[in-house]
């Protein structure tokens, strides 16, 4: 069985403009998104590698720094501002009696003096310790950058079949000649030279000062690179030689240029990007809070000429919109109140007559009280009462007979066991 290689197409990289807009809104969402979509044409294993030093290391740590940027910036623009961690609120807590005293004013004054002191010095200090935050992300960032340039170099030097010698030649032509671009999103003071650069890049990788001499643009001298400066000119009308040193100068130029291509791309456009999206979403901000507060003050404008041109009110008409107003709105509960006094009214009126009736209750003596019904139930009430009077008497009654006659036939045995002991 034979195998067939399918010819992979060339994937065609656009030009990427760090001016056109972005779907996202988000800056970093936006940053990131230019660096996933210029990864997806490299390598497997160089873009996991890329990704994963633009993505989760350069534009965190640049993120970092200028989120906290913008709260220096806000802390240092508003010298009334004090931070909500920082903010105290003391007082005095005295009795009235003490508050009324001279002395009392005066206390309460020096604490407040020494509570403004205290959050004046809290804040000073939280600047300089942000400060010392931004800067130590910013440094991150740029062992970020600098670790970056040597691995890329390395992977089109191997892609290019140049000696690993040539890897430190290759970062030193990029920072020659692009370290104007590279270094100004960096903000750090103590880092605006192409020395600051190169010393830099020694730090962070396994070059070695002083870095090997950079690869010459075309456009500086004639001869293109100083490989071929350094070869001798024996024939200067040999053309066969001239190709082949063309050949090999664009060749070193090609890879120059993809080189930059992803730095650029990763780490300055993303940035670029990040940072106009952000002006774009800031400024979108100031527009909607500009356009709410001319329509709240047209609005507010409208509503008090409006008022302005209505009569003035007097006490009573103020009186009578107040008394109609509460009319309205208890009108409801005054028909539910009306409802149930209707029937509880009906419930009352078809109760039974015995209901109304006396009722016995029995005290803490044992006693039998006769509780007295109402006027209105008459007759009936009292025949009830001499009913119950009759029925007791009888239970009574009965009780008493039943006794006599055990006792009866008790005596009755007696006497028949006394006349038979007799006889």
């Amino acid at each position: 069985m034979n195998a067939t290689a399918i010819p992979r197409k060339k994937q065609k990289r656009a030009p990427f403009d760090p001016q056109s807009s972005h779907q996202s809104n988000a800056p970093l969402a936006a940053a990131k998104e230019i660096v996933s979509t210029h990864c997806k044409s490299l390598q497997h294993d160089f873009q996991d590698l890329l990704t994963d030093s633009a993505i989760n290391r350069f534009l965190r740590d640049m993120e970092l720094a200028n989120r906290k940027q913008r709260i220096v910036t806000k802390m240092e623009a508003d010298a009334a501002y004090v931070p909500r961690s920082i903010k105290l609120k003391c007082t005095l807590h005295c009795t009235e009696l003490a508050k009324q005293d001279a002395e009392y004013a005066n206390l309460e004054a020096t604490l407040q003096t020494a509570v403004k002191n205290f959050e004046t010095s809290a804040k000073s200090t939280i600047v300089a310790s942000t400060k010392l935050d931004i800067k130590v992300h910013r440094i991150a960032a740029k062992n970020t950058f600098c670790t970056a340039l040597y691995t890329v170099s390395s992977a089109f030097a191997i892609k290019g079949e140049y000696p690993a010698a040539q890897v430190h030649r290759f970062a030193n032509s990029i920072m020659v000649r692009y370290h104007e671009e590279i270094m100004p999103i960096f903000e750090l003071d103590d880092f605006t030279t192409l020395a600051h650069l190169c010393a830099s890049y020694v730090l962070a990788t396994p070059a070695t000062d002083p870095l090997p001499r950079p690869f010459v643009a075309p456009n500086a001298r004639p001869q293109h690179n100083d490989a071929a400066a350094a070869a001798p000119v024996q024939n200067p009308y040999n053309l066969q030689e001239d190709e082949q040193i063309n050949a090999r100068t664009r060749k070193i130029e090609n890879t120059i240029s993809s080189i930059w291509r992803t730095l650029k791309t990763c780490y300055v456009d993303s940035w670029t990007v990040f940072l106009n999206q952000q002006k774009t979403n800031d400024q979108a901000l100031q527009l909607k809070k500009m356009a709410t507060t001319i329509l709240t003050d047209t609005a507010t404008a409208t509503a008090q000429m409006q008022v302005d041109q209505e009569p003035a009110v007097t006490p009573e008409i103020l009186q009578a919109l107040i008394s109609k107003s509460v009319s309205l709105a208890t009108a409801p509960l005054l028909a539910n109140i009306r409802k149930l006094e209707t029937k509880i009214s009906k419930n009352s009126n078809t109760r039974s007559p015995s209901r109304g009736a006396s009722r016995a209750q029995t005290n803490s003596g044992g006693r039998l009280q006769q509780r007295q019904a109402d006027p209105e139930a008459g007759a009936p009430a009292n025949a009830s009462s001499q009913r119950n009077k009759n029925n007791n008497s009888r239970t009574s009654n009965k009780r008493s007979g039943n006794r006599n006659t055990t006792s009866d036939k008790r005596a009755s045995k007696q006497q028949r066991r006394s006349k038979k002991g007799r006889n």
